[in-house]
């Protein structure tokens, strides 16, 4: 009684001791996770015995980690509250939400192709485990084969009869030399024979760690697309909210500019201005997220959306001249600026043959590298990304003219003696879609920016 008593103290406190010691195994482990995940990516790529307890903790809190955005849900859901009182307020949260929501589609097709590379993976370590299969069982055929040959020729009926059924001491050695001589001859076969069973056990633990994988994958991919959908939802109550106050997008007439100074000097560079070959956008890291002639919730809209990050560099679109820059608007919030352009730019170039303008809204102050006058070419860095004006989150808006003219320094002369405005004298949004050159039939006219430049 006192021995069972004794050994029950015994393993309670070796469990104690146990439960001490993994409780912060597991917190510190999941301390690592938050921390170092590239580290622990890297680590449960692939299948390692000695890791496959960890990296079976790492899925588990990467999984807990996606399935628990309730939080999350909760702080859009209390920002999308103050909207309908808050609204020109709040119009930064669709750039936030639409933010998160790219940040999302990136992270799956990560995870959509890791599966697909997973998926190829298996499937070759699934012809490798056909391959060991085939090997070990031909292995296992040869051993018996020739441990039956060899007891035929000692005449030994089993390995049992080794010792028990010896008649004499001369069966005994017959038996020792002849199990020997199996030994010796079948070392290299049986060695072989293990190590296709070990590589055939790994191969098939890592199928079964890159199923594992793929599951999570699965699950993340899921989680991410319900929270695209509901921050969508979120983006689509302010567009709405747009709506139903009416907040007024429309761009106004632009400001009458003074005429580009034309000195020998200027007007030779003029001259000299190449042709353009190709085009090219003038955000090449933009993501459009408005398209021309109409707003996606309603409303004239005579460019396209390229969103990008502030300050993120705004190209020369062509070989040409600058005619207009015109900044003092805030960066970040500055609503109505300009008659609502913001800070801006126009230029006129020519590319294949033909003469355009170009205007590109919203810019960040103080960023335009070029003026009135400047000669640029393609590709020249003209200014910044920003927010400015009529705007909502940071973008560049982009407008395209048929000029109708035969050079660029016939387009500056134009300018100078009848068009003056950043909108080459169309107007903006506020007079609707009639600037399009199938409605006006005339030069200048607006042309559809998305199919002139690719974007």
């Amino acid at each position: 009684m006192k021995r069972i008593l004794k050994n029950t103290i015994i393993i309670s406190i070796i469990l104690m001791m146990l439960l001490g010691v993994l409780a912060p195994i597991f917190a510190s482990n999941r301390d690592d996770f938050e921390s170092n995940p590239g580290k622990y990516d890297q680590l449960c790529s692939s299948y390692s015995e000695s890791s496959a307890q960890v990296c079976r903790e790492y899925r588990a809190y990467l999984l807990e980690r996606a399935q628990n955005n309730q939080a999350a849900k909760n702080e859009i859901s209390n920002k999308l509250k103050d909207i309908e009182t808050n609204l020109m307020e709040n119009l930064g949260l669709i750039q936030e939400f639409e933010n998160q929501i790219t940040a999302l589609d990136a992270n799956i097709k990560t995870l959509e192709l890791e599966i697909a590379q997973k998926e190829q993976h298996i499937q070759e370590l699934q012809v490798e485990i056909q391959t060991r299969e085939t090997e070990i069982a031909k292995l296992e055929e040869e051993i018996k084969t020739y441990m039956v040959q060899s007891q035929m020729n000692m005449r030994v009926n089993g390995y049992i009869e080794f010792l028990m059924g010896a008649t004499d001491f001369s069966d005994i050695m017959r038996r020792v030399v002849g199990m020997n001589s199996i030994r010796r001859y079948n070392e290299s076969l049986i060695d072989n024979f293990k190590s296709q069973k070990q590589a055939l056990e790994e191969t098939k633990a890592a199928v079964a760690t890159e199923i594992e994988n793929i599951e999570l994958n699965k699950s993340l991919v899921v989680v991410d697309k319900e929270n695209i959908v509901y921050l969508q939802a979120g983006v689509q109550k302010i567009y709405d909210e747009l709506v139903i106050q009416k907040v007024n997008f429309e761009m106004q007439e632009a400001q009458v500019q003074a005429a580009i100074e034309l000195d020998q000097a200027t007007a030779d560079a003029i001259n000299a201005i190449p042709p353009t070959n190709g085009l090219s956008s003038p955000v090449p890291t933009g993501r459009k997220t408005e398209s021309v002639w109409g707003y996606s919730w309603g409303g004239t809209h005579l460019g396209v959306d390229l969103s990008a990050g502030y300050f993120e560099p705004i190209y020369a679109v062509g070989n040409g001249v600058v005619v207009v820059t015109q900044g003092g608007c805030d960066t970040y919030s500055s609503f109505g600026c300009n008659s609502g352009l913001g800070n801006h730019l126009s230029m006129i170039f020519e590319s294949n043959g033909k003469v355009y303008g170009a205007l590109i809204m919203h810019m960040a102050n103080g960023s335009f590298k070029v003026g009135p006058g400047s000669v640029v070419n393609q590709g020249q860095q003209v200014g910044g990304v920003g927010n400015s004006g009529n705007s909502i989150g940071s973008h560049a808006h982009i407008e395209i003219f048929d000029l109708g003219v035969g050079s660029v320094s016939e387009g500056v002369s134009m300018w100078n003696s009848t068009w003056r405005t950043a909108q080459f004298g169309l107007g903006g949004s506020d007079r609707g879609q009639s600037s399009r050159c199938e409605y006006k039939g005339s030069t200048p006219c607006r042309i559809d920016p998305e199919a002139f430049l690719g974007v």
